[in-house]
């Protein structure tokens, strides 16, 4: 079931107070029945002509299962790490690693800590 109640629900709780699961749960709840995909500003997405009668996330659960299963898989071999670049660097370069590091973009004028 879908509901702006639930939605407003997940969308003001504390993050610091859930689990692992918990966050998942409510980041994918937020993302599928919101608009933008914008966890810092939700927006509970209503629609009548969007074809998934008002809201994505009861089409989105219907695939659910085939669209985490190759995102489970891909993962099982992937570290992601909030490192310093040269930390990171001392920990895992090898001849047989790939990295990709996300630099800051200090000069584009974006606001990280409103639209990171």
């Amino acid at each position: 079931m879908v509901s702006r109640a639930e939605f407003e629900r997940l969308a003001n709780l504390d993050t610091s107070k859930l689990s692992d699961i918990e966050r998942a749960h409510r980041f994918y709840y937020i993302l599928m029945a919101g608009w933008g995909g914008e966890l810092n500003y939700p927006r509970f997405q209503t629609s009548i002509s969007d074809g998934g009668h008002g809201n994505r996330l009861i089409g989105a659960l219907k695939y659910l299962r085939q669209r985490i299963e190759p995102v489970y898989e891909r993962l099982q071999k992937v570290i992601i790490e909030n490192l310093d670049w040269k930390a990171c660097f001392d920990r895992y370069d090898r001849p047989n690693t790939v990295m990709y590091i996300d630099p800051p973009y200090p000069d584009n004028g974006c606001n990280y800590t409103l639209n990171g």
